[in-house]
């Protein structure tokens, strides 16, 4: 196969690809013997030789936009081995792509279409994008560590990352939109890594749940507008509200469960923040709902059930009413609650409503 291509002023590959195409066809055409060196070599018969001199001699000129290899990796400064491994992976599917042709020295050599010249200068130029977005992603990350860092520090004199701490204390749930939304500069990061990260430095800090208290409306007040904070916030004020509820019901218990939860909303705080903060007042009106719809599920107990199941216990309190219209509404539920609040009477409730 050398002697031939140097012969004819080709290089090996051309040879090889054109006498592989008789290989099966005409398995005489191929025989090994010793050369001068006393090597063990492939030979071509004469007549194999004769077929492949005048494929060589048909050979035309590239066609238009064609190249080589190595004019295409000169083209774009890379090598000669990085354009063979993505033309290579195009071979049996598109075969079009690749066509032998003379250059302009009269030597015959490999080309690649147009078509294929495009894909490979995509191919390269990604390639070179994702080193760079790597390189960006590395300081990125850095820089998100570093500030996770500034953030359990609690003697950081960074304001922001104060501001962050105290929001993430209230919705530790939402620790990563709350981040993301104050710094998106590190939207550009997968989110599973910005999970990992606050997971890592963040951990112990958000396991411990901060009270919502009505103070707090206004730090985390921006938030009400935005979708993907409004159902956090709004069970907040829930667990808030029914936290209220439960120590005013041991200061006041002659007053009515019902007048006690909407004590709640008469916080001069909470009625502040309304009055600024439309989204706040529309949260407000969602839970009055959420609990007059509640105290409803009361109007229409069965004439079956008990009015008490102890003296000074109304039956169904305000526990089992909750349990009630959450079961209703999500169809099932798991009830946490502590012994004593009224579990099993929930399940006998939810059975014959």
């Amino acid at each position: 196969c050398g002697v031939i291509a140097d012969e004819l002023g080709t290089n090996h590959h051309i040879i090889k690809k054109i006498a592989d195409s008789y290989r099966q066809s005409n398995p005489e055409y191929f025989g090994d013997f010793k050369d001068k060196m006393g090597r063990f070599l492939e030979h071509y018969s004469p007549e194999l030789i004769e077929i492949i001199r005048k494929n060589i001699a048909e050979k035309k000129e590239a066609l238009e936009g064609w190249k080589t290899c190595g004019a295409v990796a000169d083209e774009l400064g890379t090598n000669y081995y990085t354009i063979k491994k993505i033309v290579d992976s195009y071979r049996q599917s598109n075969p079009e792509y690749f066509g032998d042709f003379k250059t302009r020295y009269g030597k015959i050599y490999e080309h690649y279409s147009p078509e294929l010249i495009e894909i490979i200068i995509k191919e390269i130029q990604d390639k070179k994008l994702g080193k760079e977005k790597e390189k960006l992603d590395e300081g990125l990350k850095q820089s998100l560590e570093n500030f996770i860092q500034e953030i359990v520090n609690p003697e950081t004199k960074d304001e922001r990352a104060q501001k962050i701490r105290e929001i993430m204390a209230l919705l530790p749930e939402n620790a990563c939109d709350i981040l993301l939304k104050y710094h998106p500069e590190y939207i550009g990061l997968k989110n599973e890594y910005v999970k990992s990260v606050i997971a890592e430095y963040l951990g112990d800090f958000l396991l411990v749940r901060k009270t919502w208290e009505p103070k707090d409306i206004e730090m985390a007040g921006e938030l009400f507008s935005e979708d993907k904070f409004v159902e956090a916030l709004f069970l907040k004020f829930k667990d808030a509200s029914f936290a209220f509820f439960q120590k005013e019901k041991k200061v006041s218990p002659e007053v009515s469960e019902y007048d006690l939860i909407m004590r709640y909303f008469q916080n001069e705080k909470i009625l502040e923040a309304a009055i600024r903060i439309p989204e706040v007042q529309k949260t407000i009106d969602r839970l009055k709902e959420y609990y007059e719809d509640i105290f409803r599920w009361a109007d229409k107990k069965p004439e079956n059930i008990a009015n008490n199941l102890k003296e000074g216990r109304t039956f169904p309190d305000i526990n089992q009413l909750i349990n009630l219209k959450e079961i209703t509404d999500n169809k099932k539920m798991l009830i946490a609650d502590e012994m004593g609040l009224g579990k099993s009477g929930s399940d006998i409730l939810a059975k014959e409503y």
